[in-house]
């Protein structure tokens, strides 16, 4: 069964109308291209959300293991810390921080 309804008596013109099929059909075309590049804009914002969001977080990492880092051995260890865990407790703070948000 054809889709498409042809018009050999009358051209591409209904009878009756001012209607032309072709700008309809033109205009369903752009519907469906722009709707799939509408699509593509979104994928493509939230792959850029994505990599802003990586982004903050590897900034807010460095600048905490940084102060963390700057402080003395001293008050590292009134803290509980030592120099080493240093990486290994900024991670763990972040992902209960991300966790809490996103709850």
């Amino acid at each position: 069964m054809n889709p498409y309804i042809e018009l050999p008596r009358f051209g591409r013109q209904l009878p009756g109308n001012d209607i032309d099929v072709r700008r309809i059909e033109r205009d369903a075309l752009d519907l469906v291209l722009s709707s799939a590049a509408y699509r593509w804009v979104t994928r493509i914002e939230m792959a850029l959300q994505s990599l802003a969001a990586l982004l903050r977080r590897a900034r807010r990492r460095r600048r905490a293991i940084h102060q963390l880092s700057a402080l003395s051995d001293r008050m590292l260890q009134d803290i509980g810390l030592d120099r080493g865990a240093i990486p290994r407790v900024v991670d763990g703070v972040l992902a209960r921080e991300e966790t809490d948000e996103r709850r």
